[in-house]
């Protein structure tokens, strides 16, 4: 949602000139090329594949899947090749700062799994009775 109102009802033009008067200059073509074409195509891809009715299908459930993938290498790339942020040419924030940072980063991503858990749980796929019985 945020791609289609920065790119295309804000407009890129004066995004790019935005970004100009922050950083000094403009971002060269890649990210013209990323925000303008290969973004919007990966969302509505991923979005044709997320919601396709035809989820009984082998070849959907293996686009489902390898989507899903896709996606978990994406978060294990960032996580392995992450470098402490600098705010100065070798000054590094200090440790609470970017604890803080992944705190606001993974929240979101843990509504997820959580969220999923707790319907599976009221959905009847997992009885509390079970455990207690064991003890």
């Amino acid at each position: 949602m945020e791609l289609i109102a920065l790119n295309y009802i804000y407009g890129y033009s004066r995004f790019e000139r935005d970004i100009k008067m922050m950083l000094g200059k403009k971002p060269n073509i890649y990210w013209k090329v990323c925000w303008l074409g290969v973004s919007p195509i990966a969302v509505g891809v991923s979005c044709l594949l997320l919601t396709n009715d035809t989820s009984d299908s082998l070849l959907c459930y293996c686009e489902r899947e390898v989507l899903f993938v896709l996606l978990q290498l994406v978060i294990i790339a960032n996580c392995v090749l992450f470098k402490p942020p600098e705010y100065e040419e070798g000054k590094v924030y200090p440790g609470w700062a970017i604890s803080l940072g992944w705190c606001i980063a993974l929240f979101p991503m843990m509504c997820i799994p959580a969220w999923f858990l707790g319907y599976y749980c009221r959905s009847g796929g997992f009885d509390v009775s079970k455990i207690y019985r064991c003890f």
